[in-house]
């Protein structure tokens, strides 16, 4: 990840709080890093949307693809 990047999404983390949000992530980095950090911060569960397959332990973390997202849409509180 690129420093910068991580320093913005920090500092978003703390002004923007996600204790009990339901959180979108769009494109992730791969290794459930945005989805780990969404979950430390207390968000109440994750959908990431993503072409590739990403392995997560959390049961609050849903993957999707975005042809499943066209057939079944959700509501997100937010997204990054």
């Amino acid at each position: 990840m690129n420093r910068d990047t991580d320093g913005h999404l920090y500092e978003a983390l703390e002004k923007y709080k996600l204790k009990g949000l339901h959180v979108a992530i769009f494109g992730s980095s791969g290794g459930a890093w945005y989805e780990s950090l969404c979950l430390y911060y207390g968000c109440r569960s994750v959908t990431t949307i993503e072409y590739n397959a990403i392995v997560s332990r959390y049961p609050q973390v849903t993957l999707r693809t975005p042809e499943q997202c066209d057939h079944n849409p959700i509501l997100f509180d937010a997204a990054l």
